[in-house]
């Protein structure tokens, strides 16, 4: 049985150096996604027994990259340079800017409660 590990996104990157999308310039993920119709899709089926398809999945707000073609909640394909020969892979996505922004989100909101309790002398 194989087995089910999380790596990060820069850890995947560095192991299996993803391709350039280079059916559309304007590829989602730095370039890097396929898309999940037409001519990407069909591109990304000839691949798929490769061993270097990836799918990015999103399922209860989190993103994750999971090895081989997938249909169920897929946002996209990624395809590498380097295949996964030994071990299936889960990879959770997350991107700095979003844990960036998270933490930006909670300072704002205490920064107010902190202006509010000074205000009103409320949240004791």
């Amino acid at each position: 049985m194989n087995s089910f590990e999380q790596i990060s996104f820069e850890e995947f990157k560095d192991n299996f150096e993803p391709i350039q999308n280079f059916i559309d310039d304007e590829a989602g993920m730095d370039g890097m996604l396929f898309d999940i119709c037409g001519e990407e899709l069909n591109y990304v089926k000839e691949e798929s027994s490769s061993g270097t398809v990836w799918t990015l999945i999103e399922k209860h707000k989190q993103r994750y990259i999971l090895e081989g073609f997938h249909i169920k909640d897929r946002v996209g394909y990624i395809i590498t340079a380097i295949p996964n020969t030994n071990i299936n892979i889960k990879l959770e996505v997350i991107f700095e800017k979003k844990k960036i922004l998270q933490e930006q989100q909670v300072e704002v909101q205490q920064t107010k409660q902190t202006f509010l309790q000074k205000l009103f002398g409320i949240f004791r």
